[in-house]
């Protein structure tokens, strides 16, 4: 009798090592939830900017050429104030899903970081990618001595400070990169800083300074009507509304140099949204459309990831801190 209650006994534990076992077996067959592909809402682009600017038009030109390559519309608020820290840091400061992105400068984001107060640094913020840049260009009256930069800056070593150049706001990208320009050149130039290019030009067509730092986009219309000349663009390649331009670096000066753009995310994004992101983004800068209207307007598409981009961001930082600091005009 006992052995039969034995028998009995082990024949219920082999069962229920079977039922365990079959359990086990069906849970490692059953599929993981999926997780939601992303993006399922609307994306909003903050500009940390007042409407109507170059930034303002550049991520409204993305918004409207990203429906091709994204399900989910990209929706273009500005937010101005603060030197653009403002919008920066309500991106920066927003949950990392990527549903909050920012349209960014290399000066909010870098350079400006010297010298306005930011509740935020450098490494606060994920440059997904660099989309483009605004590139500075050396522009001369059409009736100007100099032909080029390296007869510019011959004159100009053969003269220190008598030549004037006006730039389009003291302390701005275009100055930091005129100054980096002069520095590297060696020479001497006497800066004459205007409110915005809508002075400049007017002065600089009338004689009263002998040249300029000027965006290409600031002052396309006046060299294709013939009224200044351009000795050169401070860009790795020749930017392509102007492309019988020469570069700096094929005359002998290693610059390039202008705001650079950069669509940014919080810390923290997860790995598939950023390359969801990535992927689009990109497929947007080759895109036929956004080509075309970077050609008309002479901004360079410039397209690069995340440590690329963190590289360059830190380089234009750690060089304009040099440059602030030359000019006396860091805050003590």
């Amino acid at each position: 009798m006992r052995a039969k209650k034995m028998t009995v006994l082990l024949g219920i534990m082999l069962l229920l090592a079977a039922l365990v076992a079959a359990g086990c077996n069906t849970a490692s067959q059953t599929p993981k939830k999926q997780e939601a592909k992303y993006p399922t809402k609307p994306i909003t682009l903050i500009v940390p900017f007042a409407a109507g600017g170059v930034s303002d038009l550049v991520s409204r030109q993305i918004a409207q050429v990203s429906k091709n390559y994204l399900p989910q519309p990209v929706n273009v608020v500005n937010r101005p104030g603060g030197s653009g820290t403002v919008g920066t840091n309500e991106v920066i400061s927003a949950t990392a899903d990527g549903y909050t992105l920012l349209f960014g400068s290399s000066g909010e984001l870098a350079s400006g970081l010297h010298v306005v107060k930011a509740p935020y640094g450098i490494d606060k913020y994920s440059p997904l990618v660099q989309i483009g840049s605004l590139r500075v260009a050396v522009a001369v009256k059409k009736d100007a001595p100099w032909q080029n930069l390296q007869e510019l800056i011959a004159y100009a070593k053969q003269n220190p400070d008598k030549l004037s150049v006006g730039i389009p706001g003291e302390g701005t990208v275009v100055h930091l990169t005129g100054v980096n320009f002069s520095q590297k050149a060696g020479i001497k130039l006497t800066s004459v800083p205007f409110q915005g290019s809508g002075q400049l030009i007017p002065s600089l067509l009338g004689g009263h300074v002998d040249l300029a730092f000027l965006n290409v986009s600031e002052i396309m219309s006046q060299y294709k009507a013939g009224e200044v000349r351009l000795l050169g663009v401070f860009a790795d390649t020749r930017v392509e509304a102007v492309k019988d331009v020469p570069t700096a670096k094929e005359q002998g000066i290693d610059i390039a140099g202008g705001a650079s753009h950069y669509i940014v995310a919080p810390n923290g994004l997860p790995d598939n949204v950023a390359k969801t992101l990535q992927e689009a983004l990109k497929r947007v800068t080759e895109d036929p459309q956004f080509q075309e209207f970077a050609k008309n307007t002479g901004y360079q598409v410039i397209y690069a990831e995340t440590d690329k981009s963190k590289q360059d961001l830190k380089q234009w930082y750690e060089t304009t801190g040099k440059i602030y600091t030359d000019l006396g005009m860091m805050p003590k």
